[in-house]
């Protein structure tokens, strides 16, 4: 008995021998749409005074998605490249955590903000 952990691990009847280009392609499909998704997003956040603060980093989370599939999808494309698409993955991640935060700060205040007006106008009718 062999101890290969990819034999170990199969289900009968189901080939775990396959070609990543299919999970690739699928992945460098996705990331594309989610790129031009937070550009389209950022743009439009960058019509308001607000939404802009929020917009700009939109774009920019963008722009590293689409980086990452340009390194991905380069004829010259290596295992050695991993590192950079990671760093662009990365790069997105943390900056849509932080418009996360943020934009949940903002409802919070938002909300605050809200309650506080209806009160006090609640308070001038009696």
């Amino acid at each position: 008995m062999e101890n290969n952990i990819y034999e170990a691990n199969q289900t009968p009847g189901v080939n775990r021998a396959y070609s990543l280009s299919t999970p690739k392609k699928t992945l460098t499909g996705w990331t594309t749409f989610w790129g031009i998704f937070n550009i389209i997003i950022g743009a439009l956040s960058c019509l308001s005074i607000i939404g802009a603060a929020i917009g700009v980093f939109q774009i920019i989370a963008g722009l590293k998605l689409l980086k990452a599939v340009e390194i991905t999808k380069s004829p010259s494309y290596s295992s050695s490249d991993s590192d950079q698409v990671l760093e662009q993955l990365n790069s997105f991640f943390k900056i849509n955590g932080i418009i996360l935060i943020v934009s949940f700060v903002l409802v919070i205040l938002s909300f605050i903000v809200i309650m506080a007006v209806g009160l006090s106008m609640l308070n001038l009718m009696q």
